[in-house]
């Protein structure tokens, strides 16, 4: 399974023709792989997701385990077949919907249950929303991921390459980190030249990235998904 990043990107990044470094290069795609998609949110390569639950929620947003929707191929609402449309009744999602791995109902995600003012029940709860969707990115390593697509600011079906950048970039310091024995070190100093490494994490900074530098975390909050269970 490939990361966010290749590794043949990040060799040429760092100016290596050899495979002596391989196996330790790929091992940092696979951690900073790991580390940003926890810290967006949601599970970023291309997956399809088939009858997710959802509960109830009186709400017009309902949100998806995964980002950005693709396509729905279906959504039942306690039973009943909710069809893709524009008016109040059917489901939809724009670009923003999208990328936030949302769906929106203008009646809003509720029950069939009625009080006596023929009125939806306003107890929420009961898990009888079933949703199939395609939803997240095309990484590198896939046969289908596009770099034209890659590069558009609208919702794409290949990771965008900010996200690629930004793990081509984390890969290469923790590799000269690495390098230079200075994992933890954030600087040192020898006689009179210092050095101070420009992704250093200590502290509450380090817990609340998720391993990330602050750069790499400038570059991904675009895309992450904030206080979504």
């Amino acid at each position: 399974m490939g990361g966010l990043c290749t590794l043949a990107d990040v060799k040429t990044w760092l100016d290596i023709s050899n495979t002596t470094k391989d196996v330790k290069l790929q091992l940092f795609i696979d951690t900073v792989t790991e580390q940003m998609i926890s810290y967006l949110g949601y599970q970023a390569r291309q997956t399809t997701y088939t009858n997710e639950v959802h509960s109830i929620n009186n709400n017009q947003l309902l949100y998806l385990k995964g980002a950005p929707i693709q396509s729905v191929s279906s959504l039942t609402i306690a039973g009943v077949p909710a069809t893709q449309g524009s008016d109040d009744n059917s489901f939809q999602f724009d670009d923003t919907d999208a990328k936030a791995g949302r769906l929106f109902i203008g009646t809003g995600f509720c029950g069939n249950y009625y009080t006596r003012n023929m009125t939806y029940d306003p107890v929420s709860g009961m898990r009888s929303i079933l949703v199939s969707y395609i939803a997240g990115w095309y990484f590198p390593d896939d046969t289908s991921y596009n770099i034209t697509n890659a590069k558009s600011f609208n919702v794409s079906d290949s990771v965008p390459y900010t996200i690629t950048l930004a793990c081509i970039e984390e890969v290469v310091q923790k590799y000269r980190r690495n390098l230079a024995k200075a994992e933890g070190v954030e600087s040192y100093k020898e006689g009179t030249i210092s050095w101070k490494f420009a992704n250093a994490k200590t502290g509450s900074d380090s817990m609340d990235g998720g391993g990330l530098s602050g750069e790499t975390r400038e570059m991904l909050n675009s895309f992450r998904r904030w206080g979504i269970a």
